[in-house]
């Protein structure tokens, strides 16, 4: 029997459509149900029982066809349709083993140890309150959908959002993904996705990052828990880049495949990104400033290999701001 499995977001519901190992369909809504928006004139159930209807007919399938079963942030709405599995999305976290999960969306971010969460705005004590913001804030908590697409907005969001992550550690030997609707194609731009990412990796070590823009990780998931067995789904998230951060100036011998090698200086609190695609793979040798060499293999991604020597890394604006322009002006290339 076919199964849908979905998963209902803060600000989003992402989804897979299961036939077979060979047939099977992602899919992503923009809205989630907004009991003040909506309660007037429709219920919780009827909604995500129409959007499952619609996603169904769309692969020619009717909803009475599939198994529907269900996770959500934090926990899945206890909706009546007479699902065959609810699961917290926390434990769906805990059972990703390739990769270390990071889950972001505009307001928290949670992995498998930790969650933090943001107030939309919270001001100072004796700081004077800005009507504008007010309402800005007060719009995107009342409209979960609503998508920041201007630049200023959405690094203000990241930068209040930072703000809330204390201590944040993840694990340097397994590769990292994320996901969330923050790394959807309607939530994110992609350079303030890197920087955000950027921001978070506090530690010194050597990271793969991968992005999951349609959640397939936690998907499928919920989908083998559900079927007891590996569903073989070949769709993975994407390799953004390899980083390497490390707080100090780094000198770097680069070797590729077919022989050729550079030397490189790297400054300290900088960012440097070498295009490198992910197929291809590198030596690397790095000599810390007053710390032992240290030899790597490394791959490429998306957006390459990325150097990040900074030692604070606390004001996500102004490392917005050299990152962006370290791209327009070296086109991607360190010189």
């Amino acid at each position: 029997m076919p199964v849908l499995a979905a998963y209902i977001g803060a600000h989003d519901v992402t989804g897979l459509i299961y036939k077979s190992s060979e047939e099977y369909t992602f899919w992503n809504y923009p809205y989630v149900y907004s009991p003040e928006l909506f309660s007037a004139f429709t219920t919780e159930t009827s909604f995500y029982r129409a959007l499952f209807d619609q996603m169904c007919k769309d692969v020619d399938l009717k909803l009475s066809d599939c198994d529907v079963i269900l996770s959500g942030f934090l926990e899945p709405p206890k909706i009546d349709l007479g699902l065959k599995m609810y699961i917290s999305m926390y434990e769906l976290l805990l059972r990703t083993e390739q990769y270390y999960p990071i889950m972001i969306n505009n307001y928290a971010v949670a992995t498998k140890d930790q969650i933090f969460s943001s107030k939309p705005l919270q001001y100072p004590a004796g700081e004077t309150q800005d009507p504008v913001e007010e309402d800005f804030a007060a719009n995107l908590s009342l409209y979960p959908q609503v998508v920041v697409s201007d630049l200023v907005s959405r690094v203000e969001m990241d930068s209040k959002l930072l703000q809330t992550v204390q201590n944040f550690k993840v694990p340097a030997e397994k590769p990292i993904v994320f996901l969330g609707c923050r790394f959807n194609t309607l939530h994110g731009i992609e350079d303030v996705n890197t920087m955000l990412i950027l921001q978070l990796l506090q530690g010194t070590g050597a990271y793969d990052i991968f992005v999951d823009s349609n959640d397939s990780t936690i998907l499928t998931n919920l989908l083998r828990i559900y079927l007891g067995k590996d569903p073989g789904i070949t769709v993975h998230p994407e390799k953004l880049a390899t980083l390497i951060s490390i707080p100090s100036g780094i000198e770097c011998l680069i070797a590729s495949q077919i022989g050729t090698s550079q030397i490189i200086d790297l400054e300290k609190d900088k960012i440097f990104v070498l295009p490198l695609p992910k197929e291809e793979r590198t030596k690397i040798m790095l000599k810390p400033a007053g710390n032992p060499q240290v030899e790597r293999i490394v791959s490429g991604g998306k957006s390459g290999l990325i150097f990040d020597t900074r030692t604070g890394k606390t004001d996500f604006a102004s490392a917005y701001r050299q990152y962006s322009s370290f791209i327009r002006s070296a086109g991607g290339d360190i010189k």
